[in-house]
């Protein structure tokens, strides 16, 4: 089964802000490449480009892109599902795959709704997207290291080799 991993989420009123910085997804992908994986990103209008930079820098990892339905059936299949705090995360937890959510500076309480999801967010700074204000501002203003510092690939490996030894082990 597929590894998916999306790069993206809203990008309008500063919201590309609770994006993960490419360059770790490019590591992240090389890794999960080298280790035998399958992996796939998905690609929407908001984050096709970054989507192609990652499949032309590794020519192993294959694009999907597609309607909304056609998405959900894919992600439906998937080992797991690896994305930003947004819709495919919420939409990846919906139809029963695993997840693991990057979060930065949204609230663990907003995490995708599922027992088979995980909201990363190992930084000690607070939150500081409010959902009410359609606009993110980094309240420490120090650049959202929630994300581009604190959330490291070993972390994100860790969640995901995580929640792989667990659905191995809840298999009937």
């Amino acid at each position: 089964k597929p590894i998916a991993i999306h790069v993206g989420s809203a990008a309008h009123d500063g919201l590309a802000a609770k994006r993960w910085p490419l360059e770790r997804f490019e590591e992240l992908c090389r890794r999960l490449v080298t280790e035998g994986h399958d992996v796939v990103l998905l690609a929407g209008p908001e984050e096709r480009a970054e989507s192609e930079l990652l499949a032309r820098a590794i020519p192993q990892l294959r694009t999907m892109h597609g309607s909304l339905a056609q998405v959900a059936r894919f992600l439906s299949t998937c080992a797991i599902v690896v994305a930003n705090d947004g819709g495919i995360a919420h939409l990846a937890a919906g139809v029963g795959a695993r997840v693991v959510a990057l979060f930065g500076p949204t609230p663990l309480e907003f995490a995708p709704f599922s027992p088979d999801a995980v909201a990363l967010r190992p930084s000690s700074c607070p939150p500081c997207f409010d959902v009410r204000k359609p606009v993110v501002n980094c309240v420490r203003n120090i650049d959202y290291q929630c994300l581009r510092k604190d959330m490291t690939v070993e972390i994100v490996l860790e969640a995901i080799r995580d929640s792989l030894v667990a659905k191995v082990s809840s298999k009937p």
